[in-house]
Parts: structure tokens; sequence; C-alpha cells
């Protein structure tokens, strides 16, 4: 049984080592186009993995820990969960206008997505702050979270679009 868990292990862990990942021993920037390619799109897709996983596990346990922790009412956790749609919409559209006229996407993709980070340790944090109910807090930074994680998720769909050619996508 242990020789079989051992391979089930390798097998697990060869995700992460792929062909792909294995780097060249050149520095990056002799690696042959193909390969860096081949590279940036294998972390591409680890990246987007645990990104899901990590949005399925706030938005999943969001409504819970406001009811069971914070003693949030009917009406808060309504709000949990129509204001980050509401702002996706009202974020989205300016959004698109201004990020056509960025000429870097990659550090207003990464100060976006760690700014909507900042928020998830804010809504952590919100049962020990003293100024106003915590539930509050969680709403009001729960809807603040979605302006920079709608920018960073559109940041990251032109990052991605400019990444990879055409033909390679599907």
């Amino acid at each position: 049984m242990d020789g079989r868990r051992r391979t089930v292990g390798l097998r697990r862990a060869a995700f992460f080592r792929s062909k792909a990942s294995r780097r060249p021993s050149e520095p990056p920037e002799a690696w042959s186009d193909e390969a860096r390619l081949a590279y940036n799109m294998e972390k591409s897709i680890q990246n987007g993995i645990f990104a899901a996983i990590a949005a399925g596990i706030f938005s999943s346990f969001l409504p819970l820990f406001a009811i069971e922790a914070l003693h949030a009412t009917d009406y808060q956790v309504a709000l949990l969960s129509s204001l980050p749609q509401l702002v996706n919409f009202l974020v989205l559209i300016p959004g698109a206008l201004w990020l056509a006229r960025l000429r870097r996407l990659k550090p207003f993709t990464a100060a976006n997505l760690g700014l909507g980070k900042v928020f998830m340790l804010l809504v952590a944090l919100a049962p020990v702050q003293p100024w106003l109910d915590p539930a509050w807090w969680v709403v009001l930074f729960v809807a603040l979270m979605n302006v920079p994680m709608a920018l960073g998720a559109l940041g990251w769909q032109a990052f991605i679009g400019a990444l990879i050619p055409p033909e390679r996508r599907n």
C-alpha cells in the first residue's frame, strides 16, 4: 500500500512539474518563444486554479460567517449577496474604458488584485474593530472589495489575451 500512495502522490505532484515548468538551464531571456509561452500558459492555469479555489472558499463561507459570528440580519446577508454584483455592474464599463487607455497592464492588474486581497484581510479583521457593527463593516468591505477585483479581472483577461496568441486559445 505504501508504494501505491507514493505513486498517487507523485502523479499529483507531476501536475506542478510538467514539461512546461521544467525550465531550460539558460536564463529566461534566452528561452525559445515556444518554451516561454508554454511556461507562461502553465503558470496562468495554475494561478487561475488557485484563485478560483480561494474565491470559492471566501464566497461560500462569507454568509455563514456573517450570520453565525457577526449576527448579521437578513437585510445584511441580502446585501452581501447583491452588492458585489451591483458594484461589478457599475465598475465594468468605466473600467474597460480606463483599461483601453493603459499602456502597462501588468502593474495595473497586480495592484488591483493585491488591493482586493487587502479587502479580504479587512473582512477577516472586521469582528475586532470597535467603531461600528462588524456585520456592517463586512458588508461595506465586501462591496468595496469588488471594485479592485473587477478591475483586476478585466486587466487579467486583457493581459492573458496579449500573452497568449489567438491560435493557442480555446
